[in-house]
């Protein structure tokens, strides 16, 4: 791609994308958003995982509806440290590994919808700490305990088979303001922070019979 070294925004989404080039990446410094939506980068995903490290100063990534599954999502992602907005809805991902985001601490927005996502370890979301939109609905959480993304702002965790949902207990108030958990198997009013600043809280479609919450 020479000529293009100033372009800063770049949507190829809907193509037929298997590989990316490192040559071609190397040849555009100042990109900043980068949307691949919609391709078939689960092929040639290592060689394509590589080229990706040239993206040093990439802020908004797109790789939704790639069939990606959990590792390579992970390789993608793995050196990207500018990252502010990722969207991986739409893939294959069944499992958030600890190390998942380890290298892209300023995430401030992140769409994992659509996936089959099953279970999300310990410390996932640990290193992402700006951290205040983050979209899990389409997945198959069966619970959600130990709630501790005290700097969240937005929750999306509709459409799952979730049955349980509680906080960590600790000091640090909460800054969640949008909450969605429909379309869930709650059948109690959930657990939620003790000091939140809630305005929108979604609870329908669930199994709920009483507006008390379960502690025990």
């Amino acid at each position: 791609m020479p000529g293009f070294g100033q372009l800063e925004y770049l949507d190829v989404c809907f193509n037929q994308l298997e590989s990316v080039s490192a040559a071609a990446l190397a040849e555009l410094p100042q990109l900043r958003s980068l949307l691949l939506g919609s391709n078939h980068l689960d092929r040639n995903y290592l060689a394509n995982g590589e080229a990706f490290h040239l993206l040093r100063n990439i802020e908004v990534l797109d790789l939704s509806v790639n069939n990606l599954e959990s590792h390579m999502a992970s390789w993608y992602i793995s050196n990207l440290t500018s990252l502010r907005v990722l969207d991986l809805s739409g893939n294959m991902m069944t499992k958030l590994q600890a190390g998942t985001f380890r290298s892209s601490p300023q995430l401030r927005q992140l769409d994992l919808s659509h996936n089959y996502i099953r279970e999300i370890q310990e410390g996932t979301f640990e290193p992402l700490e700006e951290l205040e939109v983050l979209n899990l609905a389409l997945n198959s959480l069966h619970c959600i305990s130990g709630f501790s993304l005290t700097q969240l702002q937005v929750l999306n965790l509709s459409h799952n088979t979730l049955e349980l949902f509680s906080e960590e207990e600790g000091a640090e108030p909460y800054l969640l303001r949008v909450l969605d958990l429909s379309h869930n198997r709650l059948l109690s009013f959930p657990e939620l922070p003790r000091a939140h600043d809630l305005t929108h809280l979604n609870l329908s479609n669930n199994l709920i019979s009483s507006l008390l919450p379960d502690v025990g």
